[in-house]
């Protein structure tokens, strides 16, 4: 009767055993399933949610928004400006622009890429708040109208805590420029007779690299018609480009695409960082015997990181928040590691040749 008991213990601590076993490697196939395929996934799944194959960089977020030059009454008599960022340097905090001076069909032929100057027309100038070069640029009747690349400084005025590229994929800056156009009561240039024409600031939404862009329109000349102090009021805009000044501010963050890549080799590190201090005290508490493989590992951790750094989108400095956060400490506990490890090599005897 006992050795039946017995028999039918064993069987039920057999069944139990299985049922357990079983319900690990069920855990385990949920864990393998989420780690290498939900969480990848996720990230496709984000960008099509939000419709990124359509989804712009560089966006008009103002009252105005995309217009054309009928909605905004600059189709006759008037000189429209095109702005086109083109690049942006954070260490020099530099942003390069094409400025597409266009003006109405009543004064140029236009074409795909440039306009030009009617013989009959009076001489137009426009000026741009730049850096470089000659700010002012005159032309007279039969002229080419092409593209102007200018150069502003980013000054970042009143969030200069955000414009430092150490804060790195995170920062965020902000320019602010100016531009005014003229037109001369003469056909001749020689004679200084220059007044104001009607203008207005339009966008071209090409991206930048790596750089998220947002314009918005402003009203921020010293200007008798400027009612309001809210420098993003309508009235006072659409007074000002009537006087043939424009005034605007350009805000470059890192785009999504930079932010989620700087994130993964940031996990990346921590993630290393974590396997390697493991590995090695477990092999310095003699739980585990060391190997050449470890040392292997330690190394490659340390050459990974070192790679993954060079490969961050916008190549930023040596010295930004992130190396002090991930890079450096990966790099320091990649060396003691190899030194511990190493160090119990060398003292270990079970091995074969």
């Amino acid at each position: 009767m006992s050795d039946i008991k017995q028999d039918e213990q064993m069987s039920t601590d057999t069944q139990s055993t299985g049922l357990v076993q079983t319900s690990k490697a069920r855990i385990r196939l949920l864990i393998f399933f989420v780690l290498f395929f939900l969480v990848p996934l996720s990230i496709p799944a984000v960008f099509f949610l939000d419709d990124g194959l359509n989804k712009l960089d560089v966006t008009v977020d103002d009252q105005f928004g995309s217009v054309d030059s009928v909605i905004m009454g600059v189709d006759k008599k008037s000189v429209p400006v095109w702005f086109q960022a083109i690049n942006f340097n954070p260490e020099s905090r530099v942003a390069q622009y094409k400025i597409y001076p266009w003006p109405s069909s009543d004064l140029a032929s236009d074409f795909e890429s440039s306009t030009v100057l009617k013989n009959d027309a009076q001489p137009i100038r426009v000026w741009i708040d730049a850096i470089s070069g000659e700010n002012k640029h005159t032309f007279n009747p039969g002229d080419s109208i092409g593209a102007i690349t200018a150069e502003f400084d980013v000054l970042s005025r009143g969030s200069e805590n955000s414009a430092n590229d150490a804060r790195y994929p995170f920062d965020e800056y902000k320019l602010d420029t100016y531009a005014q156009t003229w037109m001369n009561k003469s056909k001749y240039p020689e004679n200084d007779l220059w007044t104001d024409i009607k203008t207005f600031d339009f966008f071209y939404t090409t991206p930048v690299s790596g750089f998220q862009v947002s314009h918005k329109r402003t009203a921020i000349w010293d200007d008798p018609v400027v009612t309001s102090s809210d420098i993003f009021d309508v009235k006072s805009i659409e007074a000002l480009r009537a006087k043939g000044l424009i005034s605007f501010e350009s805000t470059f963050s890192r785009s999504v695409a930079v932010k989620t890549i700087a994130i993964i080799i940031g996990i990346f590190c921590v993630m290393s960082t974590i396997t390697l201090a493991w590995i090695t005290k477990n092999i310095w508490s003699r739980k585990r015997p060391p190997s050449i493989l470890t040392l292997v590992y330690s190394a490659a951790t340390a050459l990974g990181v070192v790679q993954l750094r060079e490969i961050l989108p916008g190549r930023p400095r040596i010295g930004i928040a992130m190396d002090f956060i991930f890079v450096f400490p990966t790099l320091l506990i990649s060396l003691i590691s190899s030194l511990m490890i190493t160090s119990i090599w060398i003292k270990y005897d079970e091995w074969d040749i």
